[in-house]
């Protein structure tokens, strides 16, 4: 008796220790994974922080340079004009400032966890922003349009404002064009992969396609398609078809797919190679 309790007793405390090995070895490979998880999280956050710092790059290049510009022009320059382009300068400055701060916040929240309601801002203020752009360009337009005189007073104003004028143009229209050219490269599109397609096609032997078994089609018999895959008519009582190889189930039309496989060696459904 005293031996059964015994081995009661180290039959459980094997059982313990296996038990406690085991729980060792799953929180082992859960700590595996979340570390594998983590390492994969910063690896994409480094690689989206480095594709963001060339964008901020770029677009801080191009505001510090239209920036610098402004103030020397605005400074040292005539801005005397019938109409009053030093103001349209000096909103598109302030305006390119809160887009780098736009930017900049977005880049925040690609590679850092933020608010929800500092998102919902962002999201607002750019939205904002762009609304304000259009209209500040559509009325910076009226005004260096309206002025006939601009490049007679104030030649660097002027041309100032023209860059900033054709710079608009180019940001507001660039969705618009990469449209268009997505639309002019789809049919090339097509056409490059229906040549590759073409290409890959294997059409099957006269041999191969006498040696397909006709029938005559009987719902009873054939369980497969009610209808051709090929012609998406249904089958009729008596009417001649072919079950490939494949499947018995997969049966068309004998025309349709001696057609087919004059063009390519495969089953229209499952893709399978007609041997």
């Amino acid at each position: 008796m005293e031996e059964l309790q015994q081995n009661q007793m180290n039959s459980s405390v094997d059982g313990n220790r296996m038990a406690s090995e085991n729980s060792s070895l799953i929180n082992y490979r859960l700590d595996q994974q979340r570390l594998s998880v983590r390492v994969s999280v910063e690896e994409a956050m480094i690689s989206s922080y480095q594709g963001s710092k060339y964008i901020l790059g770029v677009f801080s290049f191009v505001c510090i340079g239209k920036l610098t510009a402004s103030i020397l022009i605005l400074s040292f320059c005539n801005t005397k004009t019938s109409e009053p382009l030093d103001i349209y300068i000096k909103g598109c400055i302030f305006i390119d400032i809160l887009n780098m701060m736009v930017l900049i916040a977005k880049i925040l929240m690609s590679f850092s966890i933020v608010p929800q309601l500092f998102k919902i801002a962002t999201s607002y203020l750019d939205f904002f922003i762009g609304l304000v752009y259009i209209a500040w360009f559509s009325l910076g337009n009226l005004w260096f349009y309206s002025c006939d005189d601009c490049f007679d007073e104030a030649p660097e104003l002027t041309i100032l404002s023209l860059v900033y004028i054709v710079m608009g143009c180019f940001y507001l229209c660039m969705p618009m064009m990469l449209i268009c050219c997505l639309c002019m490269c789809i049919p090339i599109i097509i056409l490059l992969l229906v040549v590759v397609d073409t290409r890959n096609q294997n059409p099957a032997t006269d041999e191969m396609i006498r040696r397909l078994a006709v029938e005559d089609y009987n719902p009873n018999q054939h369980i497969g398609e009610r209808s051709c895959a090929i012609c998406s008519d249904e089958f009729r009582n008596g009417v001649k078809i072919i079950a490939l190889s494949c499947d018995s189930r997969h049966i068309f039309h004998e025309n349709c797919i001696k057609t087919w496989l004059r063009v390519n060696s495969i089953c229209p459904l499952c893709r399978v190679p007609i041997v």
